[in-house]
């Protein structure tokens, strides 16, 4: 099957276009803001890329939060599209599963429970904690870094954004080379979703931008 995934909500955006198991092309834009406007020319180059048209995909892959708001709701947003307009199967996951999913496909042997943590731009951070195989072993929560111990063991492998505030407080965190990337979406052994509601973990507090 022809799939195509893409992520806006964090780590700028990446999109990728795979078929059974191969990558057959991918691209990672710096370009946060104005996303609305460059991701649909640039998905549908990197789809011709790979020798294709974008009304060959037969299904599309993405995430459904938390992150930026305004990446969030246009990654969204062009799902639907391609799904109305495309006759499309979209498939979403939350970006704690697609964080987790990808650094244990990158790390398969890390015997460590895994703490995935997304900056939230105010003192808390977002988190969610998974097995050593990247399945969620709690519900996601906010705390302030200096409260994560009650709900994560302290020998927890901490990866995402804002790793190094709990290495501070002394946490180990990945300090690698490895990032998240839209390839790991359509490279998951687990269940996707077909729900394609955005995840908050709070009242979104943003204004929209165009």
């Amino acid at each position: 099957m022809l799939t195509l995934t893409f992520e806006t909500a964090n780590f700028g955006a990446s999109g990728a276009l795979i078929k059974e198991g191969n990558i057959l092309a991918e691209a990672a834009w710096t370009e946060v803001y104005g996303q609305a406007s460059f991701l649909v020319p640039a998905l549908k180059t990197l789809v011709e890329r790979a020798g294709y048209a974008l009304r060959d995909v037969e299904q599309v892959i993405t995430t459904t939060g938390p992150g930026s708001f305004t990446g969030q709701r246009v990654g969204l947003s062009i799902a639907r599209t391609l799904e109305v307009a495309g006759g499309m199967r979209v498939l979403g996951m939350t970006s704690f599963e697609w964080i987790a999913g990808g650094f244990v496909r990158a790390y398969p042997k890390t015997g460590r429970p895994l703490l995935v943590t997304l900056t939230t731009g105010r003192a808390d951070l977002f988190f969610q904690l998974f097995d050593e195989n990247g399945a969620p072993l709690k519900e996601p929560a906010s705390l302030v870094p200096q409260e994560i111990g009650t709900y994560a063991p302290q020998e927890s492998l901490v990866v995402g954004q804002d790793c190094h505030v709990l290495k501070e407080l002394g946490w180990q965190a990945y300090e690698g080379p490895w990032q998240p990337r839209a390839r790991d979406l359509g490279l998951m052994p687990r269940p996707l979703k077909t729900d394609l509601s955005p995840f908050y973990l709070r009242p979104v507090d943003a204004t929209p931008q165009p």
